[in-house]
């Protein structure tokens, strides 16, 4: 099976994620982040700020909409210029999440920001506290998974992966509220 036949069958499944755990884009025009409204079931973690999250609490959960991912990826010179290219994206994109969170009532209980990815670098100077993940099966399981992923929407698809094995490790990034709300 062809790289772009296999990218297609991915986005479909993605489609129907998104359709099934309501995974909304905060930007319609400009998908590259999109959020998850749940309950954090996760260990206690504390953040940069001093907050602490908790069993129980509302949180918005993090993804990036791989199909904008993939294009960026594509029209990139490099891995440096992917990365400002998200950096940037993100930090247009978190204004607006403030503002949702500050407006609307049904998040105004929203605690944190989350999500667990390999692209957590450089998320530090935007707030974003990173943290390890605990060995056990559900980081064995995000490992793979994120590098099965990154072998399908990377240009260089599986060659990426196999040379930067060390590199592509999950972690927890979070952002709460809070900070959120003082920042932006």
């Amino acid at each position: 099976m062809g790289k772009r036949r296999i990218f297609r069958l991915w986005m479909k499944w993605e489609q129907l994620f998104h359709f099934l755990y309501k995974v909304k884009p905060i930007d319609e025009e400009h998908p590259l982040l999109q959020i998850r409204l749940r309950t954090y079931k996760g260990q206690p973690l504390l953040l940069n700020d001093g907050e602490e999250l908790r069993r129980g609490d509302r949180i918005f959960e993090l993804h990036f909409d791989n199909e904008t991912l993939a294009a960026l990826a594509a029209g990139s010179k490099s891995t440096v210029h992917l990365a400002i290219h998200l950096i940037r994206g993100t930090e247009q994109l978190l204004p607006q999440l403030a503002d949702r969170i500050r407006t609307q009532a049904d998040y105004q209980d929203i605690k944190a920001l989350y999500g667990i990815s390999h692209i957590y670098r450089g998320t530090e100077k935007l707030g974003f506290t990173v943290i390890e993940m605990q060995r056990g099966i559900f980081r064995f399981l995000t490992t793979h998974y994120l590098r099965l992923l990154l072998s399908v929407i990377h240009p260089e698809g599986k060659k990426r992966v196999t040379a930067n094995t060390e590199l592509i490790v999950p972690k927890i990034i979070a952002f709460s509220s809070k900070k959120l709300l003082e920042k932006y």
